[in-house]
């Protein structure tokens, strides 16, 4: 009977030390490991400008990461170098800076917090009207309709009249124009005047 007892505790605590190991183990991989993350894999470059005169932002992407991580990258902050009159070819230096107390908070290991990056994908402008696609004309005349659509409450408040408001019975671009730019830092923009009917 004492011999069975004595096995009974003997393969009690062996069962309890096995859960404290397993235990020990999680607790180890998911919250006290050290991981590497990887702050320029996760970068994002958003170019403003054209070919010869554009800069960029850097700003940490959004997607399917969980949150400790994506909290973490929110945190980090870009410098780029240099970030004027950027164009296709051109390298700029990357650096970033981190919240350290964050990331030891997370254990987390930050790496390549600096690099290099090829600028590509700029637009280059035009030389004449003749020379933008038909499509991207009437992207511009789509947008400049959208923007009516979406702000067509406040833009009828501009006339400072106070009933209440009207719905939009229709509208047209009455007149576009393409300004193109004689300086290097102005862009080329185009020009809607839209014609707006309430009821």
């Amino acid at each position: 009977m004492d011999k069975q007892k004595i096995e009974n505790k003997a393969i009690y605590f062996m069962c309890l030390l096995s859960m404290i190991c397993i235990l020990v183990l999680i607790a180890y991989f998911f919250f006290l490991r050290n991981v590497e993350i990887d702050i320029m894999a996760n970068a994002q470059y958003t170019y403003v400008g054209e070919n010869g005169n554009a800069s960029v932002t850097v700003s940490a992407k959004q997607g399917d990461l969980n949150q400790r991580t994506q909290d973490f990258l929110n945190s980090v902050q870009y410098e780029v170098s240099p970030n004027t009159d950027l164009s296709n070819g051109d390298t700029i230096h990357v650096t970033a800076t981190y919240d350290e107390a964050l990331a030891n908070q997370y254990h987390y290991q930050p790496k390549s917090v600096e690099t290099d990056v090829v600028v590509k994908g700029l637009a280059n402008r035009y030389s004449a009207l003749e020379d933008i696609p038909k499509a991207l004309i009437q992207d511009g005349k789509d947008a400049a309709i959208d923007y009516v659509k979406d702000n067509q409450e406040s833009i009828y408040t501009i006339d400072g009249k106070e009933d209440k408001a009207p719905g939009l019975d229709k509208m047209k671009i009455v007149y576009s124009a393409y300004l193109k730019s004689n300086q290097k830092n102005n862009s080329d923009r185009f020009v809607y005047i839209v014609q707006m009917n309430y009821a």
